[in-house]
Parts: C-alpha cells; structure tokens; sequence
C-alpha cells in the first residue's frame, strides 16, 4: 500500500442510493499514524472546476518520492534546532 502502510482499515457509510457519502482509512506507517477521512457531498451534482495554473500545482508521486528519501533522524534533528 502507498505512503508506507503494508496494512490498513477502511470504514465505509453508504447511503440509501448506494452511494459512497464517507470513508475513513487508518494503519500505522514507518513515518507515523495514519487516520484519514473523506466525506463526499452533493453526489452526480453539476460542477465547474477551473484547472489551476502550472506553477501552482505539484506532482504528489514525485513530493512522496522526495520524502522517502530523507533521513527522519535528521528531520527531527532540524525541528529541535
């Protein structure tokens, strides 16, 4: 599984049309806790989504790629200075 997490736990609350309005994952990873929940509203509603500039945006795969490669002793070593 991705960010470090070989096992986790999905809870999931479907509603009376059979679809997914909230899910909430938890495991433990190399890097700390993991406990994440996401809620969906206004389900197959219209939306306008307007793209953000280029310099705005990062690609995840490649920011999570760069984390695991430093050093968490060093990290903490930082915080404490």
């Amino acid at each position: 599984m991705a960010l470090g997490v070989d096992e986790a736990t999905m809870d999931m609350w479907i509603d009376g049309d059979d679809h997914t309005r909230q899910f909430r994952i938890r495991g433990d990873a190399g890097k700390g806790p993991l406990d994440m929940t996401i809620t969906l509203l206004d389900v197959n509603e219209p939306v306008t989504v307007t793209a953000p500039p280029a310099q705005d945006t990062v690609d995840i795969a490649e920011m999570m790629d760069s984390l695991d490669s430093l050093d968490p002793m060093e990290s903490q070593e930082d915080a404490a200075a």
